[in-house]
């Protein structure tokens, strides 16, 4: 998700009843500050979060609920993540990485 004032961008705040701990049982929480999003917005930069849910209802259930909904003057904005591919699952899946068509020298 994107969209987090620096004041809730915390494990432990997220993982509240007030916030995300209320749509089922986090599994993980990764907080990213150092890119920040809406530099050129008149109010501060916002930060991003991963979170993992420990049931895909849970994790949709809170995306539902949260994305567009505005706190500390901030809009979140929440989707499903990506999962990270092996080189080889790509290799035998036909799916190729950006260095793979124009390698880096």
């Amino acid at each position: 998700m994107i969209g987090l004032s620096h004041n809730i961008a915390k494990e432990e705040t997220l993982l509240k009843n007030e916030f995300f701990g209320q749509y089922g049982h986090i599994t993980k929480i990764v907080v990213y500050k150092n890119n920040s999003y809406n530099r050129n917005q008149k109010y501060s930069p916002s930060l991003s979060a991963y979170l993992t849910f420990s049931d895909e209802k849970e994790a949709s259930l809170a995306i539902f609920a949260v994305d567009g909904f505005e706190i500390n003057e901030k809009i979140l904005h929440c989707s499903y993540g990506t999962t990270k591919y092996s080189s080889f699952f790509c290799f035998l899946n036909k799916l190729w990485y950006f260095k793979d068509i124009a390698p880096i020298f």
